[in-house]
């Protein structure tokens, strides 16, 4: 047990077995890029500026939550992939290829559309609960989707390059894309009554496990991912969802509990030495909740609920530096937790980044000072 202050206490649990490498380094030239390419497409080259440039707000009817990018290489067009939950639940299809005047081609209904996911042409989405499959969703025409098949519940899911898919809560399933994707293969499962989000880059699984804390796995062989550690700590209540840094090997993990500056928000761990875990850095705010954070070259952009989003300077692992916000939902505050920036996406092919608003539709942000 290491005690960093009075109020931080972790527990760091490492589980060794034969043969398993505990001491992976990040920095290794082996170690590739985590925002090189997901889910078979995009990564612009071009790294977040200072500051955040709203190009387009696309009002829609539904109360949106998660949202994807999809590049059809058909076509060259971006597409922004966003559900929604009032209604029951579905997906919108939207054209980005003109950011200024994003359109919607399809509204895919009656689909679980809590959270999103892309594999080549496919959605992949669940509705978040335990009580209705996940569906695939074949979008090779934007503008016709065809549902193409399912898979078991879960409340998050993540999708490697290398095929697999990974389910989340309750515990965690792992399933084999590359033979048939409208019909997963199960190859592993651990069966526990948490979870909640899960991030794969390279050979590593971060199980942002909710109430249990976080997970570290190693995946080299996905039949039999090894634990590495655990990650626990007073100020985290409940460990929401996470990325990693680009060249620091932090893992910065969210607090979907901090109940506005209860807690932490954010929290930062040195990851480099998987056998010495530290926590270097966190970040509060007293008027809402961080919800997802991804990475962006030494940047961070996070969807924040009601304050909208924040765009991060990572440089420092020990000093997360805010460089700018959009409140993308002026209008809600206090009683709407979970309201606002639900969703966002910084690796289209384009460049931009999308933002879904539980009640203010889609916003499209510059990553630079490009023109278009």
């Amino acid at each position: 047990m290491f005690r960093f202050s009075n109020k931080f206490t972790i527990i760091i649990s490492i589980i060794s077995f034969l043969g398993c490498n505990s001491s992976t380094n990040h920095n290794s030239p082996n170690y590739q890029n985590p925002n090189q390419v997901y889910n078979g497409i995009y990564q612009s080259p071009q790294c977040l500026g200072d500051s955040l440039n709203v190009v387009s707000n696309l009002n829609l009817d539904e109360s949106l939550t998660d949202i994807w990018g999809y590049y059809d290489k058909a076509t060259k067009k971006d597409y922004a992939i966003v559900g929604y939950s009032s209604n029951g639940q579905g997906i919108y299809v939207i054209d980005i290829s003109h950011p200024q005047n994003p359109a919607v081609v399809s509204k895919i209904q009656n689909v679980s559309g809590f959270d999103i996911k892309i594999w080549k042409n496919y959605i992949y989405s669940v509705h978040g609960h335990d009580q209705s499959n996940g569906d695939i969703i074949d979008i090779s025409n934007p503008q016709n989707p065809q549902i193409a098949g399912s898979f078991t519940h879960g409340h998050n899911i993540f999708i490697t390059n290398k095929g697999y898919l990974y389910v989340a809560k309750p515990g965690i399933k792992i399933f084999n894309l590359n033979n048939n994707p409208t019909d997963p293969l199960l190859v592993w499962t651990k069966k526990t009554n948490f979870g909640h989000d899960i991030a794969v880059i390279n050979d590593t699984l971060y199980d942002f496990h909710g109430d249990g804390g976080t997970n570290i796995y190693n995946i080299q062989n996905v039949k039999d991912p090894i634990l590495l550690t655990h990650i626990s700590t007073e100020q985290v209540s409940y460990s929401h969802s996470g990325w990693i840094s680009n060249k620091k090997s932090i893992l910065y993990i969210t607090n979907e509990r901090a109940n506005f500056g209860e807690e932490a928000d954010i929290t930062a761990w040195d990851i480099n030495n998987i056998d010495s875990l530290k926590m270097t850095d966190s970040f509060s705010s007293p008027s809402a909740t961080a919800h997802n954070i991804y990475t962006v070259c030494n940047k961070a952009i996070v969807s924040y609920y009601l304050d909208g989003v924040k765009l991060f300077d990572l440089s420092s692992p020990s000093n997360m530096k805010l460089l700018d916000e959009y409140d993308t939902s002026p209008n809600r505050q206090g009683k709407h937790k979970f309201s606002g920036a639900w969703g966002a996406f910084p690796y289209t092919k384009s460049g931009n980044i999308l933002i879904s608003d539980t009640n203010n539709g889609l916003f499209i942000f510059k990553r630079n000072n490009q023109g278009f």
